[in-house]
């Protein structure tokens, strides 16, 4: 029998008898030009199946990077979440790699290992294509994650060498239709977060981007909780504000959902512990890829009430916890179970 993650149903939800989730993670770092993508899909990994913090079953986390990141394997690896989730099951789907918009066209694309930009359709995943996947898993709550690093390089690096450049083409941090988004977050339980806004910059960064950091930060546990539990307000809440003082408010990253959802568990907090553990050692810290040297300032035992620092702002404006805040913060609100839109930034 296949293994599933247990947690106790928070109050108001169902009882409190612990209860049994299936989960299922599809994690995939695109690699080609990108090869730091490659590391954020396999850290990711790692914390998800450590024990002693997310404790995911090894059989249901799927990682595709550097080769296997191809275009077919990557829809495969889609159809048969469609046909492996269940109703009540959990999913979490990771992409870092290149996102794009062809702004003649309007057509979104991620672009996975292999991709050739002189020839999108055969070698590149359309939004369209995409949100047909995704749409037709049947797992209420979904959590879809775009870590899009900036396309400025697209012109030279796929294009054939026997052809020209393709020219024109734009980063696209959510690769996806509005039709697919509001299609896809018609569930309450289904959210997507992107790493940055529009016209912003995911930035790379050592060992993985700092999106990827602030995401592991959030399954270690950083951030105030009121129960065992990582839930999805707090993986949203962490990542917004972690990522502003990152990238000293160069990049914000936002999240899409219907207006109100469920804020349901994710992982277990620091394996069921009532005491969020260190960051693991070999994360490291945290060094964007830019012309300034910036630190990270948590090392090994991090605190977890740094200050937060710039504006959080964009679809996902939320905020709760002991956490020093500094800048303006608004939009939308996280109160016990509940997550509710005040309005789209």
């Amino acid at each position: 029998m296949a293994s599933s993650i247990e947690y106790a149903w928070p109050d108001g939800e169902s009882s409190n008898t612990p209860a049994t989730r299936d989960a299922w993670a599809l994690l995939i770092g695109a690699g080609y030009d990108l090869p730091c993508t490659v590391k954020d899909a396999k850290e990711l990994k790692r914390i998800l199946l450590d024990p002693t913090r997310c404790a995911f079953p090894e059989s249901k986390v799927i990682v595709k990077t550097d080769s296997e990141a191809n275009r077919t394997e990557i829809l495969q690896s889609l159809t048969s979440l469609a046909e492996l989730a269940e109703e009540e099951s959990f999913v979490i789907i990771f992409f870092s790699g290149h996102g794009i918009k062809n702004p003649l066209t309007n057509d979104n694309y991620i672009m996975p290992n292999g991709y050739d930009i002189d020839q999108l359709s055969t070698t590149a995943i359309s939004g369209t294509e995409l949100g047909d996947k995704i749409s037709a898993i049947k797992a209420k709550q979904v959590l879809l994650i775009f870590d899009c690093c900036f396309a400025g390089g697209f012109n030279q690096i796929g294009a054939s060498q026997t052809k020209s450049p393709t020219k024109g083409l734009q980063s696209e941090p959510i690769p996806l239709p509005e039709d697919v988004i509001h299609r896809f977050t018609s569930g309450s339980g289904r959210f997507i977060l992107t790493s940055s806004r529009k016209n912003e910059k995911s930035l790379t960064g050592k060992p993985v981007s700092i999106f990827t950091r602030a995401l592991i930060e959030a399954l270690c546990g950083c951030g105030e909780h009121q129960d065992n539990y990582v839930r999805v307000g707090d993986i949203i809440t962490h990542c917004a504000s972690r990522v502003a003082y990152l990238s000293r408010d160069r990049q914000h990253p936002t999240c899409d959902w219907n207006g109100r959802a469920e804020n349901y568990p994710v992982a277990f907090f620091a394996g069921g512990e009532n005491t969020p553990k260190s960051l693991p050692q070999w994360l490291g810290k945290a060094l964007p890829d830019s012309d300034d040297d910036q630190t990270d300032g948590w090392g090994s035992n991090p605190s977890f009430d740094t200050p937060r620092i710039g504006n959080v702002s964009g679809s996902v404006m939320i905020n709760y916890g002991s956490g020093n805040v500094i800048g303006s913060i608004g939009g939308d609100f996280v109160n016990g179970n509940k997550i509710t839109k005040i309005r789209r930034g």
